[in-house]
């Protein structure tokens, strides 16, 4: 697989390799097989840390938070993420609802 010999662990480049072909099944091209060549990239130049082990806690009952260290995310400053509006707090760290 092309991630694992950009840097990615096994499970990274599993984990890629889904989301990628989900987001081609829903239809949103703009995330998936366009911008792979971007992760690898992103993988082999040390943005993305292919051996991140996530980290998920429970600050309270209706949340999740999943800190994302700086080397994960993806970098905002590139051509195509120039329109990203998002403020740095809110690019590192995901709230995802918690399941009851």
């Amino acid at each position: 697989m092309a991630a694992l010999g950009a840097g990615a662990n096994e499970e990274a480049a599993r984990s890629l390799t889904a989301s990628i072909i989900a987001a081609e099944a829903e239809g949103l091209s703009t995330v998936g097989l366009t911008h792979f060549i971007d992760y690898l990239e992103a993988l082999e130049a040390g943005r993305i840390d292919g051996n991140a082990d996530p980290v998920i806690t429970r600050p309270a009952l209706a949340v999740a938070a999943s800190p994302i260290p700086a080397s994960t995310a993806p970098s905002t400053t590139s051509p195509r993420r120039q329109s990203c509006s998002a403020s740095p707090s809110s690019r590192r760290r995901t709230l995802i609802p918690a399941a009851h």
